[in-house]
């Protein structure tokens, strides 16, 4: 791993860090918020620290063995890419070269996976995030199994995603079901996210139409109809930022004042770097383009305390609303849209990152997770300057 865009110093206190929270939790007999999940952020963090020089095969083998002892018994509550079973897949596919003999049970994962896809509990109609999302359903199955030797097994899922966006007013994705009240507000609506929107079901249509070995023109038809959907519901605010609204406009002019939730899941960074990549593979150039652009005037108009939450630690600091989510996508455009200011705004947020590094060990003591936990701060980090970082699809990155 080159990991030489992160000073050594950073590097040795990141690894320091990280080193201490897998010792802690090899050790813990419960008491992380990955316990009975299938999150995959142990087995990743132990994965990518070995990858980057820590060398304690004895520890990694003690992490690995208490992750799966806490995996939950029985048909998972969830099937999404974190703490669903194509997390569990993530995890697998990260500790597969530590730890060959865990290669078999990724197969049966996958495989299990596309049975359920297959199953016929997927709704077409009057749909909750179970049904589409990243988080919890199909979309994420697509991100964690495409591009692997399990491709194959991703297929269902990307299917059912397809014929969800048969028509370019997405009318199959409006929310029908709320999980909990938090969520209420999105029952009618057409999410626009990456987490829980269709900026999720694009990043997988994304994928399936890349992978595909036949027909990938079953995936771009309707890639291309959330593309020009999420594109028609652009605005620009009152500071120059060309941004989203958290749901579909539904034809009402959209508030031009400034939001404050511009992050992975909800917001200009994560919907850009989906319409950039997406348009790569549409080889539309003027998707390109506007994605880049968008990207751009979030650069400029970043600021730390209007855009990143004070506190609690998990939502300042994680890949869901925080720092280590916008520095990945940073990081993303740096690297294949070749774009300067995300390149000074990954610097940036590296060194906010590691000067936060007390918070997230006292994160890391009780969650390792890699959405909301410390395995997703550590790993944007270790990754920033990284070759191969297979990890990133499990967020619709590369």
């Amino acid at each position: 791993m080159d990991l030489t865009t992160l000073p050594a110093s950073s590097l040795d206190g990141v690894l320091s860090a990280a080193g201490t929270a897998l010792r802690r939790y090899a050790r813990a007999d419960s008491g992380h918020a990955t316990d009975g999940t299938h999150d995959a952020g142990p087995a990743l963090l132990a994965a990518l620290t070995a990858q980057a020089g820590l060398e304690e095969t004895e520890l990694t083998r003690r992490v690995l063995e208490r992750w799966l002892s806490t995996q939950p018994d029985g048909a998972p509550h969830q099937v999404g890419a974190f703490g669903g079973l194509a997390g569990l897949f993530a995890g697998l596919r990260a500790a597969g070269p530590l730890q060959p003999p865990l290669r078999p049970l990724a197969r049966l994962v996958a495989e299990s996976l596309a049975a359920w896809s297959s199953s016929g509990a997927l709704r077409l109609d009057r749909v909750g995030w179970i049904d589409y999302d990243l988080i919890n359903g199909p979309a994420g199955v697509v991100l964690c199994l495409a591009g692997t030797e399990h491709t194959a097994q991703s297929l269902p899922a990307a299917r059912h995603l397809a014929a969800l966006c048969d028509r370019p007013d997405l009318h199959r994705l409006r929310l029908h079901e709320a999980i909990d009240p938090r969520s209420a507000w999105n029952v009618g609506r057409i999410n626009t996210g990456l987490g829980h929107g269709v900026a999720g079901v694009a990043a997988a249509l994304r994928a399936a139409a890349e992978t595909a070995t036949t027909r990938p023109e079953d995936f771009t038809a309707p890639l291309r109809h959330v593309c020009d959907w999420l594109v028609a519901q652009s605005y620009v605010d009152d500071q120059g930022l060309t941004t989203w609204p958290p749901a579909g406009l539904d034809g009402t002019p959209p508030s031009r004042r400034p939001t404050r939730r511009q992050a992975w899941c909800y917001g200009t960074p994560g919907i850009a770097w989906t319409l950039w990549d997406a348009g790569r593979v549409l080889a539309d150039e003027t998707l390109t383009g506007f994605a880049r652009q968008a990207m751009q005037s979030f650069c400029e108009a970043f600021d730390e305390h209007r855009h990143l939450d004070p506190d609690p630690v998990d939502a300042a600091l994680t890949v869901c609303h925080g720092a280590a989510g916008t520095l990945a996508l940073a990081d993303a455009f740096a690297r294949h849209a070749s774009l300067p200011a995300a390149a000074a705004l990954r610097g940036r947020l590296t060194a906010y990152l590691t000067e936060r590094l007390p918070d997230v060990k006292e994160l890391a003591m009780l969650d390792l997770s890699v959405l909301n936990g410390a395995t997703g701060i550590f790993a944007a980090l270790l990754s920033t300057a990284a070759t191969e970082r297979p990890w990133l699809a499990q967020l619709a990155l590369r």
